[in-house]
């Protein structure tokens, strides 16, 4: 377990979920963390990077993870991503469907560089859950790198009982990013309430759905 979900574990360990969604998987660090809080829950992971996809896929079959390679956003279709590739050539984990501002380019650049943009399937949840026969999730933890706004575009009717949803300083790192304060007020207008706000301003934010819609 690391820092960020100790911090969240006391607010959601007790929710025994059936469906839990993860955006933007990456290495798959938080996926198998739910899988091990939830052995019960059906896990299904996105990553929308095709090279990261194919390196994680082994992992998430061997722990019994629902991996697939999409993006999600407002709409389906092909979208413009963003990459980014880590010196020793893995890729990074500052892929996004936001073109990566200039200073979060030069602050990483003894880390990771960011090669031309690919294309990559999208998805909205409202056309994924229908495919799929899904009417209800659980839990959401969305890790997308500057588009939180653009996946809660894409919920059609589905409210998950709790979100749990990176949005701390995208803003100063990608092209048309969002700040924490319009995510906080975007998300409550669908019905939600802040459950747990880490005073850790690297961390993410718990929200419940309270079933009002404004």
């Amino acid at each position: 377990m690391n820092r960020e979900q100790a911090l969240f574990e006391p607010f959601i360990i007790d929710l025994n979920p059936n469906i839990v969604f993860e955006f933007g998987s990456y290495d798959l660090t938080d996926g198998l963390y739910y899988r091990k809080l939830w052995p019960n829950a059906s896990i299904n992971c996105f990553e929308p990077n095709p090279e990261l996809y194919k390196t994680i896929l082994p992992l998430a079959r061997k722990n019994d993870i629902f991996l697939l390679n999409y993006a999600f956003s407002s709409r389906d279709g092909i979208m413009d991503f963003y990459p980014s590739v880590k010196h020793d050539g893995v890729p990074g984990p500052s892929g996004s469907l936001l073109k990566q501002t200039d200073g979060h380019i030069e602050s990483q650049k003894f880390f990771q560089t960011f090669p031309s943009l690919i294309k990559v399937t999208c998805r909205s949840i409202e056309s994924f859950c229908k495919e799929y026969d899904i009417t209800t999730i659980d839990f959401m933890h969305i890790d997308v790198e500057g588009v939180v706004p653009d996946v809660l575009d894409g919920f059609g009717k589905i409210r998950p009982k709790i979100i749990r949803a990176e949005v701390h300083d995208r803003d100063s790192l990608f092209h048309g990013a969002y700040p924490a304060r319009f995510i906080h007020a975007y998300i409550a207008k669908m019905g939600y309430k802040i459950l747990f706000n880490s005073p850790n301003r690297s961390a993410d934010t718990l929200y419940q759905y309270d079933g009002n819609n404004s």
